[in-house]
C-alpha cells in the first residue's frame, strides 16, 4: 500500500504557498541534498551556517526534481522559467520538514519502536531490525540519521506500509526528545543505557535520564517498554507506574532477559542465556552481549520465532567504527573509531 504524498498533500501539510506547477505527481522521494546520489522527486532547500541550498535548485532540477520548497526571501532563481516543476514556498523550510515528516508518519498502519540511550542506539538499531525482519518487513533509519532532520527524512523515505519499523532517536540539549517524539510517535520505546553523554547542554547525567526517559512517558498505554536493570538511573522505572509493558533485559538475573558471559575473545562472545542455553555471537565485548540481549528481548515479544533468533545471533556483523576486529598477519587491530562519549570508552 503506498504512503507516497500528492503535491496538495505537500502544500498543506508545510504550510506553504503553490508558486508554480506542472502535471499532478506523486511524491516517494524527498532529499536535501543535490548530490543525492538516488533518485529526488521533492527538493528542500534549507539554509545553513555554512551552506544554503537554494544556490543548488538547478542541480536538484536535474537530478529529476519535480517539486521544489524553499524558503520565502531566499530564492535566488525565477521559478517560471522552468516548466513542470513545483514551486512551493514556505516560511521556515526545516520547520516545514518536519511537518511533512509529522504528515506522512500519521499514514503509517505499522507499529513503530522507538530507541534511545546514552550510547549503542545504533549498534541496537541493527540488531532490532534484523531480529524483527525473521518475521516482519521492516522499515530501519538510514545508518544513525537520528537527529530532527535525519528522523524526518526517513520518514519521509519511508516507501511503502511495511509491517514493522524501528527508528533510533538522539538528542544533544534539553526538549530535544519531545521534538522527536512529536514527529516519529512511536509505539514502543527501549532505552540502551543513562550516561554521561552531551552534558556540554544536558550538564548532568540526572538531567540525560530525565530527558531519554520523555520516550516512555509519551509511549501510548500498552506499549512496551524496555530497559535494563543494570542501569542504576533507569532502575527506577521499577517503581513508575504508567500503564505499559515494560521488559527487562541485561547481565544479572533480576531481568527477564538475562546472560552470563563466559567467554570473551577476539573471535567474538558466548554466553549462557536465562534459560540456560548458550550461543556465541561474532561480536566482541560484555557490552554487545547486553545489546544482542536487548534486541533478543524486543524480537521475542514481538513473536519472532526464538530458533531463528538464536539462528541468526551467528550472522550478526558489528558496524564500521564500533568494536570492529581485524587481523593482518601477526598484526591485530580493534578499530572503535566511531564518534563516541566516555561510557562508550
Amino acid at each position: 500500500m503506498s504512503v507516497d504524498l500528492k503535491i496538495d498533500e505537500v502544500v498543506n501539510a508545510c504550510g506553504g504557498s503553490l508558486i508554480t506547477g506542472g502535471e499532478a505527481t506523486h511524491i516517494t522521494r524527498f532529499s536535501v541534498d543535490s548530490r543525492d546520489k538516488e533518485k529526488i522527486d521533492c527538493f528542500v532547500a534549507l539554509k545553513g551556517r555554512k551552506f544554503d541550498g537554494h544556490n543548488f535548485i538547478p542541480e536538484a532540477i536535474g537530478k529529476g526534481a519535480k517539486v521544489i520548497v524553499f524558503q520565502k526571501g531566499l530564492l535566488k532563481i525565477e521559478p517560471y522559467n522552468y516548466q513542470g516543476i513545483f514551486f512551493i514556498e514556505v516560511n521556515d523550510s526545516y520547520q516545514a520538514l518536519y511537518s511533512l515528516a509529522r504528515y506522512k508518519r500519521k499514514k503509517f498502519q505499522f507499529p513503530i519502536l522507538g530507541i534511545t540511550g546514552t550510547t549503542a542506539k545504533t549498534t541496537v538499531k541493527e540488531l532490532c531490525a534484523q531480529f524483527l525482519s525473521l518475521k516482519y518487513d521492516c522499515f530501519k533509519n538510514y545508518l544513525n540519521q537520528n537527529n530532527l532532520l535525519g528522523l524526518s527524512l526517513n520518514i519521509l523515505n519511508c516507501d511503502h506500509q511495511y509491517e514493522f519499523g524501528v527508528f533510533e532517536l538522539g538528542i544533544s540539549q534539553p526538549g530535544e526528545m519531545d521534538l522527536l517524539l512529536d514527529i516519529l510517535c512511536p509505539d514502543h520505546g527501549l532505552i540502551t543505557n543513562i550516561g554521561p553523554g552531551h552534558l556540554e547542554f544536558l550538564y548532568s547525567e540526572r538531567k540525560v535520564f530525565e530527558e531519554k526517559v520523555r520516550l516512555f512517558q509519551r509511549l501510548p498505554a500498552g506499549g512496551f517498554g524496555f530497559y535494563s536493570r543494570d542501569d542504576k538511573y533507569l532502575a527506577e522505572i521499577d517503581n513508575w507506574t504508567l500503564p505499559l509493558n515494560f521488559i527487562t533485559f541485561g547481565l544479572s538475573p533480576q531481568n527477564k532477559y538475562w546472560a552470563n558471559p563466559v567467554r570473551i575473545d577476539m573471535d567474538g562472545s558466548e554466553m549462557v542465556l536465562w534459560n540456560g542455553e548458550k550461543i556465541r555471537i561474532p561480536l566482541l565485548g560484555v557490552h554487545n552481549v547486553i545489546n544482542v540481549l536487548a534486541a533478543i528481548a524486543c524480537a521475542l515479544e514481538f513473536s519472532v520465532p526464538r530458533e531463528a533468533i538464536l539462528e541468526t545471533t551467528i550472522q550478526i556483523k558489528p558496524l564500521p567504527g564500533r568494536f570492529k576486529y581485524y587481523s593482518f598477519g601477526k598484526i591485530h587491530m580493534i578499530d572503535d573509531s566511531y564518534n563516541s562519549n566516555p561510557l562508550s570508552l
